[in-house]
């Protein structure tokens, strides 16, 4: 639980304070990565082949779960405005004859 919330506040320093993907932002992923690695198990290193089977299964499990997520994330992100359930959530550009209706204002500056 503690590498966890760790590594969601070195992210939190990323995005808020550090600009850019740097030793923070780093840090943070490895530390989420060893938090779910370590939740998924009973020991901190396999020395049997039992516990090198289960620490297989918790790191296949993760990787999956992680491809998963990015399929899905690239399938939303590229048919997001097609999909009728979630077009609503996305703001249509405005149409030619709505922007000749627009009254243009022009601003000079002194």
């Amino acid at each position: 639980l503690v590498l966890f919330i760790s590594g969601l506040a070195f992210l939190a320093v990323e995005v808020f304070v550090l600009p850019g993907f740097g030793v923070a932002g780093l840090s943070g992923l490895l530390l989420l990565l060893a938090s779910l690695i370590l939740a998924g198990q009973t020991f901190v290193v396999p020395q049997t082949s039992g516990l090198l089977a289960t620490f297989t299964g918790t790191l296949t499990i993760l990787a999956l779960s992680g491809g998963t997520f990015l399929i899905v994330a690239v399938f939303l992100g590229r048919t997001f405005g097609s999909l009728p359930f979630l077009s609503r959530l996305t703001l249509a550009p405005p149409e030619p004859e709505e922007i000749e209706r627009t009254p243009q204002i022009s601003r000079t500056i002194n």
